[in-house]
């Protein structure tokens, strides 16, 4: 419950203004990068082929995968153990078709600022100013 509120203060506090995103299906954003490009996106499935790593500066940081069918979308977020042991995993962050980083580059990524389970309803409104 503390990361799910956590979560919503983060996603709600950013410069930008308050914004509904909703949850969009992982195989619309792969079928139709350019249409999601640089938007605030939640995408709910499985996580798979977790990896928590350390960057160069000390900063933990998570690479998984929310599969939806045949299809798994890429998402990194900042921290450790924010995907639930079990049932699905929810991401919300910015969509990017192309992201360089200090001279690599990122395809069809989700940079996710809240990664944790999904809200007990699945009407809950999800606000974000990513």
């Amino acid at each position: 419950m503390k990361r799910w509120i956590f979560g919503i203060f983060f996603l709600a506090a950013g410069s930008r203004g308050w914004g509904a995103i909703s949850r969009v299906a992982v195989e619309s954003v792969l079928n139709n990068p350019d249409a999601y490009d640089g938007k605030a996106i939640c995408v709910q499935g499985p996580a798979e082929d977790v990896r928590e790593k350390t960057s160069g500066r000390g900063n933990p940081y998570v690479l998984f995968q929310v599969r939806e069918g045949r299809t798994a979308l890429k998402v990194f977020s900042f921290g450790r153990g924010m995907i639930p042991r079990q049932g699905p995993v929810l991401a919300c962050g910015v969509f990017f078709k192309e992201k360089e980083v200090n001279g690599l580059t990122f395809r069809n990524e989700m940079t996710a600022a809240y990664v944790g389970s999904p809200p007990p309803s699945r009407t809950a409104a999800i606000r974000c100013s990513c």
